[in-house]
């Protein structure tokens, strides 16, 4: 006689940040906490990320592609899944911005929101040339080597996070889609840029939405009253 299985109908409904979207998800189940697990254990930021898209495909009934999902859209779904998988609150060690103090804060994952201007579209760097911007997945980052050889964040330089978000040039004879393009042909393009036309595709990368949450707490150390903003999944984990 086969064994049961539980928990497979306990669905939820979630709006996707970047596309309005709504999407039914279910919690993780055992076996997929325990692929986030091992993930977490390498400390390897690609496998950590790649466990976490693996973990959102498989818990979202609609079938669309994850790995395109735009950076604040994984770290928002994933934070909804979480949060009804092992529970809405989570422990954090936050410091003291006075004296240094390491504080556990107990944070709600599901207050958590998406901070920063949703304006995909195109920018004009002159009369005949424009550039068509869409903001990153966690794939699109590692292309374009934003992470070291462990997979950790390193300081991304200007040049690739602007093409991370550079998804075409538009000339008045056509439509360069840059998937098709070399490394060294969008750097060299980047690179053309005079400081306002940087500073207008910069604004974009500025102002791209993030996971956030506005943390208070008073020091157990100092009693000093504490209120920063997190930023990103991995700082609720």
């Amino acid at each position: 006689m086969a064994l049961p299985k539980l928990n497979e109908t306990n669905w939820y409904e979630v709006e996707v940040p970047s596309t309005k979207q709504l999407v039914k998800y279910r919690p993780f189940l055992v076996k997929e906490q325990k692929q986030l697990l091992i993930a977490a254990e390498t400390e390897d930021q690609r496998v950590i990320v790649n466990s976490i898209l693996d973990t959102i495909n498989v818990c979202i009934q609609e079938d669309f592609e994850v790995r395109t999902l735009t950076s604040f859209d994984t770290d928002y779904l994933f934070s909804r899944i979480r949060g009804k998988s092992v529970g809405e609150t989570s422990e954090i060690i936050i410091k003291c911005e006075s004296c240094e103090h390491s504080n556990e804060v107990k944070v709600n994952i599901m207050d958590s929101t998406i901070k920063g201007e949703m304006k995909e579209g195109t920018i004009q760097l002159t009369p005949e040339i424009s550039v068509e911007m869409v903001y990153p997945s966690y794939m699109d980052l590692f292309k374009r080597d934003l992470f070291d050889e462990e997979g950790n964040p390193r300081g991304a330089h200007a040049v690739d996070m602007i093409a991370s978000c550079i998804k075409a040039v538009i000339t008045e004879e056509e439509r360069i889609d840059l998937k098709n393009e070399s490394k060294e042909e969008i750097d060299g393009f980047i690179d053309s840029l005079n400081s306002e036309q940087f500073e207008r595709i910069s604004g974009f990368i500025q102002n791209m939405p993030k996971l956030v949450y506005d943390a208070e707490f008073v020091c157990e150390n100092c009693e000093k009253e504490n209120k920063l903003t997190l930023e990103g999944i991995g700082n609720f984990f």
